[in-house]
């Protein structure tokens, strides 16, 4: 794998974007400049900006041959807003998810990088307002792009429910339909998560650690959180707890979240355990050895795992904020996320 280039810089690639590309890559830097100056303390590996013609915009973790990490943009033109929205969101990606992982709470990663969409948009209208890096677009229409998303119904908690609420009726959904299927559910979400950082912006930086769990395919949200406020540096666990009270969720303890990582990982080997089982009937008592000395594999790994993971979160904590140099040299952490898309 080619490591990933520094320092930050937007490449725009040669295609119609139907304006200057010199615009294209002056709107996107300034995208850049008002979100990834909330990570001090880690590096963003430079971008390569392509237009998406017949999709939907997204990144991929992968760098190119020469250390760029490639993002692709549905949009062109001087639609400046919907670059600033689309980009702000995909690079957000990167903080996010680059190098984790996120099984079941994919949505969740989704809404955070919603909210960055939003955050961009507001304060590029007031950097605008100050600077504009391209003519004849008027900074208040960045606000405008940001108050139609605020704003709009489909993003609003119906009367009378809490987060909390909602978050049960609706999690059967969000775990396990597709993003792309549930983004209407999400944005409400991150309408809320971006109440909290339109007042905390210094929590930004909080993301980075948001995926670091253990690889869990079913992760069940409270834990998914405790791991989060876990593994974030004692700067950023206030606004994790807040996240987690807009949910109406208790943050586990250390000893609770070992035993609930121990029960998951064991609950999980049990289910491949039953899709082994399910593959071949077993026609003799040989082949029942086999699942049974599979099924103890299996139990030991996952007893083994817990043990690396709680291991692991304790070494991370103890890192405490240095953790955030772990992106240099284009880190891939996280197995499944290595080469991997996100939209």
């Amino acid at each position: 794998m080619v490591a990933a280039k520094f320092p930050f810089d937007v490449v725009v690639n040669d295609e119609d974007w139907e304006a200057d590309k010199a615009q294209v890559q002056a709107v996107l830097l300034s995208v850049a400049d008002v979100f990834i100056d909330h990570f001090p303390e880690n590096q963003f590996p430079a971008v390569k900006v392509h237009r998406e013609l017949d999709g939907q915009p997204h990144v991929k973790f992968e760098p190119t041959k020469d250390g760029e990490i490639p993002i692709w943009l549905a949009t062109g033109g001087t639609a400046w807003s919907q670059y600033a929205y689309q980009f702000g969101h995909e690079l957000a990606h990167i903080p996010v998810n680059m190098g984790g992982t996120t099984g079941a709470n994919d949505w969740f990663s989704e809404a955070l990088c919603e909210t960055a969409s939003i955050y961009v948009l507001k304060s590029m209208a007031k950097s605008w307002a100050k600077f504009a890096p391209v003519d004849g677009f008027p900074a208040q229409f960045h606000d405008k792009y940001s108050a139609g998303l605020i704003n709009d119904p489909k993003r609003k908690l119906p009367g009378g429910k809490s987060l909390g609420e909602w978050y049960a009726e609706n999690k059967d959904d969000l775990r396990t339909k597709p993003v792309n299927e549930t983004r209407d559910l999400g944005n409400v979400v991150a309408n809320k998560i971006y109440q909290l950082l339109e007042a905390e912006p210094s929590q930004w930086s909080a993301v980075r650690w948001v995926n670091r769990g253990v690889e869990l395919a079913d992760k069940p949200l409270d834990l998914y959180l405790s791991e989060w406020h876990y593994n974030a540096p004692t700067k950023h666990k206030p606004f994790v707890q807040k996240v987690a009270k807009l949910f109406e969720m208790d943050l586990m303890n250390e000893a609770e979240l070992e035993a609930a990582i121990k029960k998951n990982l064991k609950d999980q080997a049990e289910q491949v355990n039953e899709q082994l089982s399910e593959l071949k009937p077993e026609e003799d008592e040989e082949k029942q050895e086999d699942v049974s000395e599979e099924e103890s594999r299996w139990m030991a790994r996952a007893l083994d795992l817990a043990d690396q993971a709680v291991n692991q979160q304790s070494g991370q904590q103890q890192g405490g904020e240095q953790q955030g140099s772990q992106q240099q040299g284009g880190e891939q952490q996280g197995g499944e996320q290595q080469g991997g898309e996100q939209q």
